[in-house]
């Protein structure tokens, strides 16, 4: 919409510098070169300079990093406020005439939403045609294009800018047939007239632009919404199997006849099945982080860590026998395997081990 815009702005602005050279050279008399002047001005010139300030405005609202953006925000300088200004519309211009008038990406609305928008815009001019019309004896030449101005705001917020834009040329030629100078005529106008029309094409350029990306506005924050919530259900759905997995290995770890551990990267050990506590008579409470030292024999607690902190932090897989006080008090000697674990992505996540006797109880 902006790259329309922009195109629209520049052609009106280009055909008011063709007319206002043409009435240098070819207009005879005062009153002939001021006639052309005023079309020039306010016919042609209004118009595009509305369209221009209308996407640059638009364009401030995307808030994307264009050329123009990027100007503006440079601070080491300090530049004068002209400068940042002449620099900021060369990049802007820049960046709306690069590219195609349509843009690159392809049309995303399918084809008979397109035409069905296309023929709301057609029937919007003819209703205003009919208001305008069944109102004219009350209002005469005074409010030529208030019902149109109805028309394209409506069009631009049912059916985007396009359609809008369609219904501003309508109503232009509708206007210029039905209601200016010589009524249901072509015909030459003059300059009071011209600049009328101007002035209707620059007030519903304004309308399609501000009730479009209004429209465009709405839209978006409903895909946002609906993008939330589906990330919302996702999450809520991604939580609700990881809780089941976690279920499920609480469940097949508290049945396996072995005992069984998990820490986290900061060694501390986050989980303990059921095996262990019954083997220890401890609660998880007393065993998590580094309650379970607490249950090795002190002869062997400075060579178990050794191991478990040197392999710990090589990322390497263990094994080591040490003894485990019982819950009655006595000690038995244990193989402990323990082995890394990483997540998807390849982060390491702490570490996971199993325990099983080797020998007989021991007393001290």
């Amino acid at each position: 919409m902006i790259r329309i815009l922009t195109w629209i702005g520049a052609a009106f602005i280009l055909a008011a510098l063709v007319t206002f050279c043409w009435s240098i050279f070819r207009t005879q008399g005062v009153d002939e070169f001021i006639a052309a002047i005023t079309v020039a001005a306010v016919g042609l010139g209004v118009p595009g300079v509305v369209a221009l300030v209308l996407a640059g405005i638009l364009g401030t609202l995307q808030g994307d990093e264009s050329p123009a953006a990027a100007v503006v925000a440079r601070p080491p300088t300090a530049p004068s406020a002209t400068t940042r200004l002449t620099e900021a519309s060369v990049a802007f211009l820049d960046r709306a005439f690069s590219t195609p008038i349509w843009g690159t990406e392809p049309q995303k609305t399918p084809w008979p939403r397109v035409i069905v928008d296309y023929l709301f815009a057609a029937l919007a001019v003819f209703v205003a045609l009919l208001a305008r019309r069944t109102l004219d004896p009350m209002l005469g030449d005074d409010v030529r294009y208030a019902t149109f101005f109805l028309a394209v705001a409506v069009t631009g917020w049912v059916g985007g800018f396009g359609p809008a834009l369609f219904a501003t040329v309508l109503s232009l030629f509708t206007s210029w047939y039905f209601f200016v100078s010589v009524r249901e005529s072509f015909e030459v106008i003059d300059s009071r007239a011209a600049a009328g029309l101007g002035m209707s094409v620059a007030v519903e350029l304004a309308l399609a632009g501000i009730t479009s990306g209004l429209r465009a506005q709405v839209a978006y924050s409903k895909r946002m919404a609906r993008a939330a919530r589906e990330d919302q259900a996702t999450v809520v759905a991604t939580r609700a199997a990881l809780e089941e997995c976690e279920a499920r290995f609480e469940l097949v770890a508290d049945a396996a006849p072995v005992l069984i551990w998990m820490s986290d990267r900061t060694k501390g050990c986050t989980f303990f099945n059921r095996g262990w506590l019954e083997f220890t008579g401890r609660t998880l409470e007393q065993e998590l982080g580094n309650g379970w030292v607490e249950g090795v024999h002190p002869d062997d607690l400075a060579r178990c860590l050794e191991i478990y902190t040197k392999s710990f932090d090589a990322r390497e897989p263990f094994a080591m026998q040490y003894r485990l006080r019982r819950k009655d008090g006595g000690y038995r000697e244990i193989l402990d395997r323990g082995v890394p674990r990483f997540k998807r992505d390849g982060t390491f996540d702490g570490y996971i081990g199993a325990c099983m006797a080797v020998g007989e109880r021991r007393t001290t």
